[in-house]
């Protein structure tokens, strides 16, 4: 938060210039103006500045118009001075500096004497400004900074901790996902039970679709038992279903298993069914195929069929070698499975 209201500071020049004597407010804030040209040039500055402290009056001491910590570095810096000066020693330096004069050696059993600091390293001691917290050699971290860098490294850590916790979690989903999808479910079960020779009485609309998820076994003898399972395969479309004129395939395909099944239809009398449009002067024979509309189980005797086609009632259903009634005036021939059926308009 602190870093986007930094932001926003910068980019609205909302300037907080809160401790700044108020003679130099307005110049530093003409000097840090969010347009370039808006800022003063350093000819500009320097006009400014002399003919503002030329109009102010002096004062012997920076007690009271200087921040205090600033009235302390220059306080100090003026009495180190002042030392210099009154010790001229302590300021040579270079090659021409004299030699430090030998003190006499402490009498046995006594410590010896600490030299007494000069002003040179008293200068090299002395603060830069109140703001400058650059760590120096031998300081000691102050409690906010290792706080602060605490509260650094334990957000760090935290944030690869949750993208850890995040990443273990979506694989250990995804693999739970994959280990659900393995597991047969209700209709991959339903298909699995299905045997060779079971009914079911799902229905097929004359598009080809089937009207249920998974096929619903019944009695072979029962009214609404359409169809009966003539072959099935784990591994597809089973080899009955792929010969011409045989029976209609059933397959459902899923993480768990593949279930292919083969089915023929049966036909009760009384039943309508879609087929062949009828030869009025002679008996219409048909070889259907197996996507043939002969096949949908959801007409009704009322319905109107598609073009060149005619809404057909069932009179007989058998194997090959039966005759059919006198009144049949078209007869569906399958080969495959030696069977006819016999039917009429209605």
């Amino acid at each position: 938060m602190e870093m986007l209201t930094l932001f926003t500071y910068v980019a609205e020049a909302d300037l907080d210039l809160t401790g700044l004597p108020g003679e130099l407010a307005p110049v530093v804030r003409k000097c840090l103006a969010l347009r370039p040209g808006d800022r003063p040039t350093a000819e500009e500055l320097q006009d400014s500045l002399t003919t503002e402290l030329a109009e102010m009056p002096t004062l012997a001491s920076p007690e009271g118009w200087l921040p205090r910590p600033w009235t302390v570095i220059i306080e100090a810096y003026v009495r180190q001075g002042r030392e210099l000066a009154a010790d001229p020693r302590a300021a040579a330096t270079g090659p021409d500096r004299p030699a430090t004069p030998q003190r006499d050696a402490p009498p046995p059993g006594r410590p010896a004497a600490r030299p007494a600091e000069t002003a040179v390293e008293r200068t090299a001691r002395l603060p830069v400004s109140p703001e400058d917290d650059t760590p120096q050699h031998g300081d000691r971290p102050t409690a906010s900074r290792s706080r602060r860098e605490r509260v650094f490294v334990r957000s760090v850590q935290g944030l690869m901790a949750s993208a850890l916790l995040l990443l273990g979690g979506g694989l250990a989903y995804g693999y739970y996902q994959n280990r659900q999808a393995e597991q047969p479910g209700p209709v991959d079960r339903a298909f699995a039970d299905i045997r060779t020779g079971d009914c079911v009485r799902t229905g097929l609309d004359p598009d080809g679709r089937w009207l249920a998820p998974s096929p619903e076994t019944t009695h072979c003898a029962a009214p609404g038992a359409h169809w009966r399972v003539v072959a099935s395969t784990g591994k597809g479309v089973p080899d009955r279903c792929g010969a011409p004129y045989a029976a209609v395939t059933w397959t459902r395909s899923s993480h768990a298993a593949t279930v292919g099944l083969c089915l023929e239809r049966l036909f009760h009398p009384g039943e309508c069914v879609i087929g062949a449009q009828p030869d009025p002067s002679t008996l219409t024979e048909v070889t259907p195929l197996r996507d043939g509309t002969v096949f949908a189980t959801t007409v009704q005797c009322s319905d109107t069929a598609p073009e060149t086609l005619a809404v057909l009632r069932v009179v007989k259903y058998g194997l090959s070698d039966m005759t059919c009634p006198p009144r049949t005036q078209v007869r569906y021939t399958f080969p495959e499975l030696g069977r006819i059926l016999c039917l009429t308009t209605t």
